[in-house]
């Protein structure tokens, strides 16, 4: 088996992009990076290829640079961090949600859950442009979980239609049981990137690539 790549964003790298992706998107501080590294993880594990091009169009689609410079700067560090998240997922390392809390990052037992909503929202807004998520009741039912964690109204609207969210599949026991579903994030993790897993091998292109009026959503998720 070939070796993990050691080349993960270092702490004022990530503390850098963090503040970054915050300023763009006008948005408060350790929340940005947290649901864009929820968003990876979902471009990584989807049943189709995503490329690169691809995703950063989502992520940086009317983003102001201050050069050329710049932006190839942040792009190389959102490169560094996807290959770091589908490295681990390829090798078959425990990936954790990268969470953002005062500042750092801290692991699941410290996160808030307003860093557990972020990273998780990031997540379901990436699995939302791949249609295969759409089609496989299977892989739908077991995203309860995460609608569970993000809370967000407007994301369950993007799947309507779906009987699966309906609100009463929202249990008293599974709100109960809210920490036990974030503990378990990086089996859900790893689950999703498993099941399509035989798709991807196919490395077929996503077949539909959302058009400026559907993709108007993707800023206003990131708050």
């Amino acid at each position: 088996m070939t070796a993990i790549s050691s080349d993960s964003l270092n702490r004022q790298e990530l503390k850098e992009l963090n503040w970054f992706l915050s300023i763009a998107y006008h948005d408060p501080l350790e929340v940005q990076l947290t649901y864009t590294h929820g968003f990876l993880t979902a471009m990584v594990s989807a049943p189709h290829l995503i490329m690169p091009s691809v995703w950063q169009s989502m992520l940086l689609k009317e983003t102001a640079f201050f050069s050329s410079r710049h932006a190839a700067h942040i792009v190389s560090l959102l490169m560094r961090l996807d290959e770091e998240i589908s490295q681990k997922l390829y090798h078959g390392a425990r990936l954790e949600p990268l969470l953002f809390s005062e500042g750092r990052a801290v692991s699941l037992d410290e996160a808030d859950s307003k860093a557990v909503s972020a990273w998780c929202r990031g997540y379901l807004t990436g699995a939302t442009y791949d249609p295969l998520w759409h089609s496989d009741a299977k892989a739908e039912k077991n995203l309860i979980p995460l609608f569970l964690l993000a809370r967000d109204k407007r994301l369950e609207k993007k799947w309507k239609g779906h009987l699966l969210f309906n609100r009463k599949n929202f249990s008293k026991e599974m709100r109960m049981q809210y920490r036990q579903e974030q503990e378990r994030l990086p089996q859900y993790i790893k689950y999703f990137f498993d099941y399509w897993s035989k798709e991807r091998e196919k490395a077929i292109p996503i077949p539909t690539f959302p058009s400026s009026s559907k993709n108007s959503n993707t800023r206003r998720a990131f708050s």
